[in-house]
């Protein structure tokens, strides 16, 4: 192949990846997600599956989030468990216990008590987490759950 098409086919190609990731960047800043069709069609199996099973449905889920938590974070996990009803419900519960366990370490901050604020930060941050993973899209939701 000729040196000067080559140099012509690469910048073409760098020219074209640009463009599709300022076009990533517009699908991250849009107010809506994109979804599946056969996802949210057959969402009512899922909901029925993790009715049946909770949030442990496919992987022991709240095992391996509560073990690095220690064992104040098990009543977190079993709030979690009973909460959770449908695939819906696991975001929000995650993310109200990541919320509340947030809180504790801000007062605990205020109070003085470093090692009570830095364990809930992290029982805090592992909430997030696991209150990011039911989204697969890059909606609001997700992102500012990422950014917390």
């Amino acid at each position: 192949m000729d040196r000067r098409r080559f140099i012509r086919s690469v910048s073409l190609a760098g020219a074209g990846a640009a463009l599709a990731g300022s076009q990533h960047l517009a699908w991250a800043d849009a107010d809506f997600a994109a979804t599946t069709k056969r996802f949210s069609a057959q969402r009512w199996a899922l909901d029925n599956i993790v009715r049946a099973n909770g949030i442990d449905w496919d992987q022991p889920r709240s095992i391996y989030l509560s073990a690095p938590c220690g064992v104040e974070a098990n009543a977190d996990f079993a709030a979690i468990r009973a909460r959770v009803q449908k695939m819906a419900d696991i975001g929000p519960a995650f993310e109200s216990t990541a919320q509340r366990r947030e809180a504790k370490a801000r007062a605990a901050e205020t109070e003085g008590n470093l090692i009570t604020a830095r364990d809930n930060w992290y029982m805090a941050a592992i909430h997030y987490g696991a209150a990011e993973w039911p989204y697969d899209d890059s909606g609001k939701r997700h992102i500012a759950l990422h950014e917390k």
